[in-house]
């Protein structure tokens, strides 16, 4: 890189990065959710996220409890009934869900009633955390 030589022959540039924290790329109320669903899962190995913000476990630094990171492709009853499967030997009793949500068009009990008439069977809303529900299972 001595007196831009390389990067006048391969004309290449360099890019200055600066490291933010996480917290610099979400609005203050997206903070204070994550903030508490940090709290809410502080003690789980890892995370069941059944929303459609597939870097929820990014976010919360934990890493996913099971393959199935993004509810669009659960679609099937073969697919919903292996994810059932993994929720059964998951490491954690929690999940996490959003009220009211939908994507293109979707909201994720539609897309999945195979997984969401086991989730009302097993499970129990633990927490609310705004938009988020965390459901426990039962007992």
């Amino acid at each position: 890189f001595i007196d831009s030589k390389i990067l006048k022959e391969k004309q290449s540039s360099l890019i200055s990065y600066k490291k933010y924290s996480n917290n610099y790329y979400y609005s203050e109320n997206n903070i204070v959710n994550y903030k508490k669903l940090r709290n809410e899962l502080e003690n789980e190995e890892c995370i069941n996220n059944l929303t459609y913000e597939a870097a929820i476990p990014f976010v919360l630094s934990k890493p996913t409890c099971n393959k199935f990171y993004f509810p669009y492709s659960m679609g099937g009853k073969k697919i919903q009934s292996e994810y059932i499967d993994l929720l059964k030997i998951s490491k954690s009793d929690k999940i996490i869900i959003k009220k009211n949500e939908h994507y293109i068009n979707n909201s994720p009990s539609k897309l999945l009633p195979i997984v969401f008439n086991y989730l009302e069977t097993n499970y129990k809303i633990h927490s609310e955390i705004n938009e988020y529900l965390v459901l426990k299972r039962n007992m």
